[in-house]
């Protein structure tokens, strides 16, 4: 089980993404391309290109868009996701594909009839594409499509084997014709799902909703924990601490090592806290003889 598409934003500035991308990758990519314009509204767009000229990512920046997007797909998705959750863990996740391969005898069949199963249980839009006719050509793949693309989750079932055979170069050893990948397709719906996505596993993934946690369980024998994607934001003042607690995480470890742990720490900080309080409160306190008067002051309106 693996990331077979990962596509996020990274609030840092292009210069900084694109050196670290090029450092990170340098023994996958061989060069860099720009193209000719950018996309998605982006004014630039950046290829990072692998010895045989396959795309290991791309970098879009500049523009009405704010943070540089990253995307890649297929083979090199699991390295860049690696790379992009190593070196910024504030990043947010738009689209993540994870995807798990199967083959052998009637390997089709078998999980076509459970995802059906699932889907019918569940109620979720199905629909197909490809040739389906019992009298079929047989080296044309199949798919099938489990619920709406347009919703935070959505599951494919296809032949890769009967895809990669039609793409195959010359000289290519053929692919397995049995060959059936399941793959599921993540798009965090708002800003806390996005960062909520960019911690989460492959594994964990199936979770995000009840009927992909159930198919998870019933296709690839994994027993997934509910991972609740929709959550309520936090209130502000609690977002402002949990900031300040990140900024200042370095210092907090370094004096809860000179304390002797963090329950020290605690305390520490419980103690300055109320001493902090009573010296704002003394300060408050102004004597009356202290007070100033002006003719201003009392005039009522």
């Amino acid at each position: 089980m693996r990331f077979d598409y990962y596509s996020a934003s990274v609030p840092r500035i292009p210069e900084v993404v694109f050196d670290t991308l090029k450092t990170g990758l340098s023994d996958v990519v061989s060069d860099i391309q720009q193209e000719p314009k950018g996309m998605l509204n982006y004014e630039r767009a950046h290829s990072f290109l692998s010895p045989s000229g396959e795309r290991v990512c791309m970098l879009l920046s500049g523009g009405s868009n704010g943070a540089p997007h990253i995307r890649a797909s297929g083979m090199y998705s699991e390295r860049v996701a690696g790379l992009i959750r190593a070196s910024w863990r504030d990043h947010r996740v738009s689209r993540l594909d994870v995807a798990e391969d199967f083959d052998g005898p009637g390997t089709w069949h078998r999980l076509e009839s459970l995802c059906l199963s699932v889907a019918r249980s569940a109620g979720l839009k199905v629909t197909q594409c490809g040739d389906f006719r019992e009298d079929r050509d047989e080296t044309s793949g199949r798919t099938w499509y489990f619920g709406s693309r347009q919703s935070l989750a959505m599951v494919r079932l296809y032949e890769k084997g009967k895809q990669m055979a039609s793409k195959a170069r010359y000289g290519e050893p053929p692919a397995s014709p049995d060959w059936v990948r399941l793959e599921l397709e993540m798009k965090p719906q708002n800003r806390d799902a996005k960062e909520r996505a960019a911690r989460l596993t492959p594994a964990q993934c199936w979770g995000v909703s009840h009927w992909t946690a159930k198919l998870s369980q019933r296709v690839l024998a994994a027993d997934v924990e509910r991972v609740k994607m929709t959550i309520e934001r936090d209130h502000d003042d609690i977002r402002a601490l949990r900031h300040m607690i990140e900024q200042y995480a370095g210092v907090m470890d370094r004096v809860s090592d000179q304390l002797g742990g963090e329950d020290a720490l605690l305390n520490f900080m419980q103690r300055m806290r109320r001493e902090l309080r009573r010296d704002a409160a003394r300060a408050a306190v102004v004597p009356v003889h202290e007070q100033s008067y002006s003719p201003s002051s009392a005039v009522h309106h």
